[in-house]
């Protein structure tokens, strides 16, 4: 296995776990977000192992369509995919600009509670 592949692989590992440990604490939101970039590396790390470029993309349904151009396996439903993507575009765009909003003001920073 190539070192960058290992890289890749131990990024997700640590995802998951911190997804793991989050859902024992409840905190389902960043359940998923963390499951959401555990996916993504692992996929990226297919990439790295075949050393072609790696996608400068989120899209997990995106990258699962492209590993399997390679012929490879993943697993990865569409639904799952399409799932996780939301919470990464929910993450990227509604949470990411709001606290640096927040912190551009010079407003405390208090996130509200996750929607149920």
């Amino acid at each position: 296995m190539r070192r960058e592949t290992e890289e890749w692989l131990k990024l997700a590992n640590e995802d998951l776990q911190s997804a793991e440990y989050l859902f024992e604490k409840s905190l389902f939101r960043m359940v998923c977000y963390h499951a959401q970039q555990a996916v993504e590396k692992v996929l990226k790390s297919l990439f790295a192992e075949n050393e072609i470029e790696i996608p400068r993309i989120h899209n997990l349904l995106d990258l699962n369509n492209s590993a399997r151009k390679l012929r490879h396996t993943t697993g990865l439903t569409e639904e799952q995919a399409i799932f996780l993507n939301t919470v990464e575009a929910y993450e990227h765009d509604t949470w990411i600009p709001l606290i640096y909003e927040i912190k551009a003001k010079g407003q405390e920073l208090k996130v509200p509670p996750a929607r149920t």
